[in-house]
């Protein structure tokens, strides 16, 4: 049977061994490295982002013709509750997420 640890001492000797880095000097040095980061202004995202998609849209053409990916529209659509509750609840959920995402402060 293993012998019982005792976490009080064990974190005491954490605390003996490692060093302090809760001065003044330390709090300051890391708040200035962290303002200096350059951010991106809406333009560059902007750009980034519409850089990918059309890479993206050239992938996908590449490896899907588009002749293909019109052969794979439906023409006709059949609409039961079964369908209107499923896209209901991908509604809902699709919704919700976007929500927590504009809500959240942490990004």
């Amino acid at each position: 049977m293993s012998k019982p640890i005792n976490l009080d001492d064990l974190f005491k000797q954490a605390r003996q061994k490692e060093p302090y880095y809760g001065g003044k000097d330390f709090v300051s040095r890391v708040a200035v490295d962290i303002d200096r980061r350059e951010k991106l202004s809406k333009t560059k995202e902007t750009m980034i982002t519409g850089s990918a998609a059309i890479i993206g849209a050239a992938m996908t053409y590449a490896y899907f013709p588009l002749e293909v990916i019109m052969q794979q529209i439906p023409t006709s659509l059949l609409i039961n509750p079964m369908t209107v509750a499923m896209v209901a609840g991908i509604t809902s959920i699709s919704c919700g997420f976007a929500y927590w995402l504009a809500e959240d402060k942490s990004l």
